[in-house]
């Protein structure tokens, strides 16, 4: 039977204590002195961005990063002080907002870097500095001001009145590809820039690595990393977790509601997809893709039972899957759909091999609450 007394539809399981680990493990592997920045944004990766951020300063992130205003706003709303940056684009409203948030914002095109250049000058800002990061585009082809002329730009805008260039950065299109042939070429273009740019602005921080750049590659790791995936315990090379030493952070559990016997020529769910061609016991769960659960795994997904793999069956319906189980699974029992139960686990990675994607998506894709219940524990 399940382990918990009332089970609720279905529930987030999130370890702080793995979460903490695996940034301890992480700073232990960088070099020269670079610090950790913990990526946070989209409510980290579905980890619940209220308790994660917390978690990653008391375990040594000098800074959080995210992708849009709502998100950096959201931190100083729940009185995170530490330095934030805001690493997706914005317009000149929302940089003046992002400015008066005291967060820091990436420079990623020259429509922006106009828009730092008015506000420096409006004299709006004065007492209170406007604190950027420069990013180039070294291979990416995203975001990014071009390599050619990123030391001009750099030194345009720590020449205003009221900017502080805090930070030179880039982004790496392949580091958690096999063929490590162009990551090599953005590096070597990076690594010019860099040093180039230390002489023209002194007391720049260099950062450049995400989380595979950070396993990858120490010579990327410059002043500083930002690491998002990895700090979840999941692999970005989508091979297991267990590579690198990182542990997984989030289970994703839910439990039988109904048992159905189905006989020959009998269905479960919409379209008929799986018919009976012997007597099988069918287990009813009150999980589907309103919750992340995406149709993609019907017929191929599994989740553990007792510790068995059960197969998904029949069509994932909004708020409904359907397994194969044993004569000895009854209502109430607990499934495991991320996580592991005994000495069996179904990870983040083999999800998103059964959905053909990454597990990045398979677990932004969660649903927050009151769809999904976050449950925070400390191993």
């Amino acid at each position: 039977m399940s382990d918990l007394v009332t089970p609720p539809r279905a529930e987030v399981r999130i370890d702080l204590g793995a979460y903490r680990r695996n940034i301890t493990m992480l700073r232990g592997r960088l070099v020269g002195g670079a610090q950790l920045w913990a990526v946070v944004k989209a409510n980290a990766y579905g980890h619940d961005v209220d308790h994660v951020a917390q978690e990653a300063v008391a375990a040594g992130a000098r800074r959080l990063c995210v992708a849009t205003l709502s998100e950096a706003r959201h931190l100083r709303q729940g009185g995170l002080r530490v330095p934030v940056l805001i690493m997706g684009p914005l317009d000149e409203p929302s940089i003046r907002r992002a400015l008066d948030l005291d967060v820091s914002v990436t420079v990623l095109s020259d429509a922006m870097a106009a828009a730092v250049e008015r506000i420096a000058v409006d004299g709006t800002r004065r007492g209170r500095p406007a604190r950027i990061h420069l990013k180039v585009d070294t291979g990416m082809g995203r975001w990014g001001v071009p390599l050619g002329g990123a030391l001009d730009q750099l030194e345009r805008l720590d020449a205003l009145p009221g900017v502080e260039v805090e930070g030179l950065m880039t982004h790496f299109a392949t580091a958690d590809e096999p063929d490590t042939s162009f990551f090599e070429l953005q590096l070597e273009r990076f690594t010019d820039l860099a040093e180039a740019a230390r002489v023209r602005v002194p007391g720049l921080t260099i950062h450049a690595a995400n989380s595979a750049a950070t396993l990858l590659d120490e010579r990327a790791h410059f002043d500083a990393v930002r690491c998002g995936v990895a700090t979840f315990g999941m692999n970005p090379t989508q091979r297991d977790a267990a590579e690198f030493g990182l542990e997984p952070v989030l289970e994703l559990r839910s439990h039988v509601a109904d048992i159905r016997e189905l006989q020959p020529g009998e269905s479960t769910g919409y379209g008929r997809s799986f018919i009976a061609t012997e007597p099988v016991r069918v287990a009813e769960v009150p999980i589907g893709y309103a919750d992340g659960v995406h149709r993609a795994l019907a017929g191929v997904g599994e989740a553990l039972v007792h510790g068995a793999r059960c197969r998904m069956v029949g069509n994932v319906s909004m708020d409904h899957v359907s397994l194969l189980v044993d004569a000895d699974v009854a209502i109430g029992d607990v499934v495991t759909l991320l996580g592991r139960d005994g000495d069996a686990s179904i990870s983040t990675e083999e999800h998103a091999r059964w959905m053909d994607t990454i597990n990045y998506e398979v677990t932004c894709g969660l649903a927050g609450e009151p769809r999904l219940l976050r449950v925070h524990v400390s191993s």
